[in-house]
């Protein structure tokens, strides 16, 4: 077995010889260096298994060390050798990649364990990789198929994006090049997807002669079989696909998809087999098949269900769209556009309607949007088909000549006594219709019977209505003086009686002898205006105030220009009042038929009516702008005014506004509130000693030099004034308001001072941060100073430590020199101890993370307060539990658990100095519990029996800077403690003792975080 080879790296020699000694004792070779670039040099032309270096060394630190031994020997561990007071970078070490390190002074068991446990590591490191690729290797196969069959149980995708996903996904895990070939329910051939590096050749085959389940079952009789797939080798002969001349092809192995092979849901084609195929590639793609023949019959599901919810949306679309159409004519062709719309695969739609007086037969084919009055379906079969009322599919109709082999599907249409019509679909594709196609053409009949009888009924019922309605229009459009509701109310009237489906009003101005476009409104409830239609609009609308028309008129559309879904057919009417003309209201239909006699009759009686009614609502126009223009000048004024109250108001400091008899014109409300006095009662108020107490004078004479000279003035107040002096820690500057002279007075000089503004504000906070500042920074040079003394103890102290253990293994017990041995050790240990406790309480800065024990922390604390306590004569009971090890910053804990006790001892005294006017106690007690509250929390509490808590202190304990133990104390204490349980994720809480004197601190720590 080989001996492990170790380097040590320490500018101490004294150190170096401590070290060699004790590994060289543990059978270790050891090389030493005293210098880090020979150091370096050593590692250069040697292999060390462990490097033992100090950290910090006057020619090279130790982290640079460390950076070139991994970067030499990554393998190789590191352990650096610290004193305490470089912990921070000695952590920073850890995190580069060193193995541990060692705080001075050390012992010698420490070092053995730290060089045995990095041994070790470095062992099982070494195994562990030998391990892992090893079984990195043997699992890849295995997880690649494991990641196809998890993405393809993951899949929701349509047929077609699922053959994308399934090629892609085969070459990813499988390594394989594939094709996909997808059938329906009936065994029909959907389509072929190949991966881009499929063979072309092959390619260019499955898309000029794809392979239909026929040819399917005469290879399946011919091709040799592995397991459940088959080899497809071109170059044997006999066989009906693919064609003979396709020349040399490579082979396929063929993977059906299917319970069944002779009615397979899809076939997995795989390129780049042998003859016979390689088994594992044939498991493999089975494998792949059986999930991804679940994963297709998702995506069959998927789009048929996708389908049927398309063509639900598209009815319930199209019923909206029918349920709004009164006209006849427009009302019928949008029944045929929605039935197309349903039922995607038809080819044309024909609608027969009619009544007793005639029938009317429409028909659309798709694509074409101009309906034909025309029918491929004789009239007899219709009227068979109203008399039975039911609905009547054709899945192989001759009668079309379009088609030898049609499809008809043909639903009437009626109310439960009344027939109104047929509608039909036909296709020029047998078998074309289902069941959803029947029932979404039922649903689809339904809707046009109640539509087609509303819009006769409305027919009916409207010429009857249009007088009443004309009456309702006048009194509507006069009941109002403004110009939008006015335009509205005519617009929506207008429309309703033509029927158009868009309508706007163009308003004019009269600027000296040219009449120019003033405003546009167009309704709010209509479809917006293209460009197109708003240019024409706009210019029919000018073409009729300039040619001077009184009269409505028609503008239609050439029928070449019109495209659909544009305007077109246009009636203009004119808004004319006397000789002067105010606008003219445009109204537009999508239907080049539309507008009529009748319309321009009726849309001139609501033109006259609408003139008027604009002509009222520009007066009012008019009065209401002059008037607004009064009310805004008056809100004005009021706005400045109560803006500038509310700011008055709002300011949390003292603000006073007193003339030259120090009279109170104005005062804020937090002012008022402090002289616990209604702003009302203050106001007229001398500001006298009686208001002002012993502030009074030098504010008197303040205000009377700002009078004076009409500068502004400072004067603060002392922070050892009276306790409830209003001004005290309050500082006071007043501000000159000058007299306005008026626009005569050319004297010149000064301006008078006609009242001062007062504004105090508390600077209590500020002083009281700027003491702490103070002492904080007096604290930290303390702290400073503490850890450079403490660390040049500790170089000393490690020599002195280790040469007493070496001498203490060569000594015999029995020697009388053994027990002074024993004593140097013992000494050594308990100065080292001391340093340390010295070390904590002196970076206080950082949280420093480490597995600590709690019972330790408070036993330093109680070492460190022992002499102060023994001399304000307490006793402390300890009742400590044996508790884990938590994760916690030790010296914050110590100092937590110090300012604990030293707040016990203070109560304490004062109750022995009989402070609180009770009987003083014979003896003062501290006691200190700790025990282990949950699995989870563990508890400390901290019982006195001082003076306790006065119930007005107790909410605000652990405010900063309250104290109750006079001015020299800075109140920071609980306030800091409360920081510390914070930080470690704890709670604290202070209570009086029940019954008992004094005060229970209760501290709960987590045991994890």
């Amino acid at each position: 077995m080989d001996v492990p080879n170790l380097l040590v790296i320490d500018d101490e020699e004294e150190i170096l010889k401590i070290i060699r000694a004790i590994l060289s004792a543990e059978g270790y070779r050891v090389a030493t260096e005293t210098d880090g670039f020979q150091g370096l040099a050593r590692l250069a032309g040697e292999r060390f298994d462990v490097v033992i270096s100090d950290l910090m060394m006057p020619d090279i630190d130790g982290l640079t060390i460390l950076r070139e031994v991994k970067k030499r020997d990554p393998t190789a561990e590191v352990i650096l050798i610290t004193a305490y007071g470089s912990t921070e970078t000695a952590i920073e070490a850890l995190r580069q990649g060193a193995y541990d390190y060692i705080t001075k002074p050390f012992n010698r068991a420490d070092l053995v364990h730290a060089v045995k446990q990095a041994l070790n590591y470095r062992a099982l490191h070494r195994e562990k990789d030998n391990l892992l690729f090893r079984l990195q290797q043997q699992r890849d196969d295995l997880q690649k198929m494991l990641d196809a069959a998890k993405s393809l149980a993951q899949m929701r995708h349509l047929p077609a994006d699922l053959a994308r996903e399934v090629n892609r996904l085969a070459h990813q895990h499988l390594n394989a090049v594939t094709a996909l070939t997808v059938y329906n329910a009936k065994g029909r051939l959907l389509f072929t997807a190949t991966a881009d590096m499929f063979h072309p050749q092959w390619q260019k085959i499955f898309s000029q002669h794809p392979p239909h389940t026929h040819i399917l079952q005469s290879l399946w009789s011919n091709l040799p079989r592995y397991s459940h797939s088959f080899l497809l080798d071109p170059q044997q002969t006999g066989l009906p696909w693919p064609p003979a001349e396709t020349g040399n092809l490579p082979p396929l192995l063929m993977t059906p998809l299917a319970e069944s092979d002779r009615s397979p849901a899809a076939i997995l084609w795989a390129q780049g087999v042998t003859n016979p195929p390689a088994i594992e590639l044939v498991q493999k793609l089975e494998i792949f098949g059986s999930h991804l023949h679940s994963a297709l019959e998702n995506a069959h599901f998927l789009a048929a269900q996708q389908q049927m919810l398309q063509a639900r949306n598209r009815l319930v679309e199209a019923s909206r769209r029918i349920t709004t159409i009164l006209n006849p004519t427009e009302l019928l062709q949008t029944i045929l556009e929605a039935a197309l719309a349903v039922v995607e695969h038809a080819g044309m739609a024909v609608i027969y309607a009619g009544s007793a007086a005639g029938w009317q037969t429409l028909s659309l084919t798709r694509g074409d949007p101009v309906p034909v009055e025309s029918s491929p379906v004789p009239e007899s079969v219709l009227r068979q088909i109203l008399i039975e009322r039911q609905t009547t599919y054709l899945p192989r109709w001759s009668d079309w000549p379009a088609s030898p082999e049609a499809s008809l599907l043909a639903e009437p249409i009626g109310t439960t006594s009344i027939p109104v019509g047929v509608l039909a679909l036909l296709s020029d594709s047998p078998d074309a219709f289902d069941d959803d196609d029947f029932q979404l053409m039922e649903m689809l009949a339904d809707q046009a019977a109640i539509a087609l009888q509303n819009a006769r009924l409305y027919q009916e019922a409207r010429r009857a209505d249009e007088l009443e309605a004309l009456q309702e229009t006048g009194q509507a459009i006069v009941s109002s003086l403004d110009l939008h509701d006015v335009a509205m109310t005519a617009m929506s009237f207008a429309r309703g009686l033509t029927g158009a489906s868009a309508c706007c009003i163009h308003l004019y101005r009269q600027i000296g002898p040219t009449i120019e476009p003033d405003t546009v409104i167009t309704l709010d409830d209509q479809k917006p205006f293209g460009p197109a239609d708003c240019q024409k609009a706009a210019e029919l609308s000018r073409q009729t105030v300039e040619s001077g028309r009184t009269e409505a008129w028609i503008w239609r559309a050439p029928a070449q220009e019109a495209a659909p879904g544009d305007i077109k057919a246009w009636l203009s009417i004119p808004l004319v009042a006397g000789q002067t003309v105010l606008g003219t209201m445009e109204l537009g239909s999508e239907d080049a038929r539309a507008f009529n006699q009748d319309d321009i009759r009726l849309t001139g009686i609501i033109a006259v009516q609408t003139t008027t009614a604009v002509q009222n609502a520009n007066l009012f126009r008019e009065l209401s702008s002059a008037y607004q223009d009064l009310s805004r000048q008056q809100e004005e004024i009021l706005r400045k005014t109560s803006t500038l109250r509310a700011l008055f108001n709002s300011i949390t400091d003292g603000l006073y506004i007193v003339d030259r008899d120090h009279r109170i014109v104005a005062i804020n409300q937090a002012e008022a509130d402090r002289l616990k006095q209604p702003v009302d009662m203050l106001i007229g108020r001398v500001c006298s000693a009686a208001l002002w107490g012993q502030a009074a004078e030098p504010l008197a004479e303040l205000i009377d030099r700002t009078f004076t000279g009409g500068q502004e003035g400072a004067w603060e107040a002392d922070t050892a004034g009276p306790a409830g002096d209003l001004f005290r820690d309050r500082s006071v500057r007043t501000y000159p308001i000058f007299k306005t002279r008026p626009e005569t007075d050319t004297a010149g000089g000064p301006a008078e001072v006609e009242q001062v503004i007062i504004f105090a504000q508390d600077v209590s906070e500020q002083r009281r941060l700027q003491a702490s500042l103070f002492r904080s920074a007096n604290l930290a040079a303390v702290g400073q100073l503490a850890s450079s003394i403490a660390h040049q103890i500790n170089n000393p102290l490690t020599v002195v430590v280790a040469n007493a253990q070496l001498l203490e293994m060569e000594l015999d017990p029995s020697s009388p020199d053994y027990a002074l041995v024993r004593d140097i050790l013992q000494a050594g240990e308990q100065i080292r101890h001391a340093v340390q406790n010295l070390l904590d309480f002196s970076m206080q800065e950082r949280y420093e993370w480490f597995e600590t024990s709690v019972s330790d922390t408070i036993g330093d604390a109680l070492l460190l307060a022992g002499h102060s306590l023994r001399k304000s004569r307490i006793r402390v009971e300890e009742e400590i539990a044996p508790l884990p090890e938590i994760i916690a910053s030790a010296s914050h804990l110590k100092l937590l658990w110090l300012n604990l006790i030293l707040n016990a001892r203070d109560a304490i005294t004062a109750r022995l100095r009989g402070e609180t006017g009770g009987e003083p106690a014979e003896e003062g007690v501290i006691t200190v519990r700790a025990h282990q509250k949950n699995p989870d929390q563990l508890e400390v509490q901290i019982t006195d029996n001082g003076v306790g808590i006065l119930p007005e202190h107790q909410d605000r304990l652990f405010h900063p800077f309250f104290t109750t133990k006079g001015p020299k104390h800075m109140g920071l204490g609980l306030y800091t403690c409360r920081a510390i349980v914070e930080r470690h994720s704890g709670q604290i809480d202070v209570a009086n003792n029940t019954g008992q004197p004094g005060v229970t601190v209760t501290v709960v720590l987590p045991v994890r975080q």
